[in-house]
């Protein structure tokens, strides 16, 4: 079986040096999101430290507190396939380290 060219031979074709007539593809993830939902929406379980809102599946999508102090933002359903992304401030869930702010100690020292 042939394949035309979908280029004429004379046409540039940068970063494909070496690999003759293939072209070569980098592989991509596409992400669909059920819903957008803002982590007020939630409802929080205190004992498993997790969050859940209701899914159109009659099960619940989830996500746990530490992912979301690790800067997560999705939330997966327990039994189906889809997933929301949840709407909340970054600041809200940081895990409570103080980073100390580096000294100014700025001495002049003559040369």
């Amino acid at each position: 079986m042939e394949y035309s060219k979908p280029y004429s031979s004379d046409w540039p074709r940068p970063g494909l040096e070496g690999w003759g007539d293939r072209l070569v593809l980098a592989p991509v993830t596409i992400v669909v999101f059920h819903n957008e939902v803002r982590i007020e929406d939630f409802q929080y379980d205190r004992d498993s430290e997790t969050y859940f809102y209701p899914c159109p599946c009659r099960v619940n999508f989830c996500i746990a507190k530490e992912d979301l102090e690790k800067g997560e933002d999705v939330a997966a359903c327990l039994s189906c396939s889809l997933i929301i992304k949840v709407i909340n401030d970054k600041d809200q869930f940081t895990c409570g380290e103080t980073v100390p702010a580096p000294s100014i100690n700025r001495e002049l020292v003559k040369c």
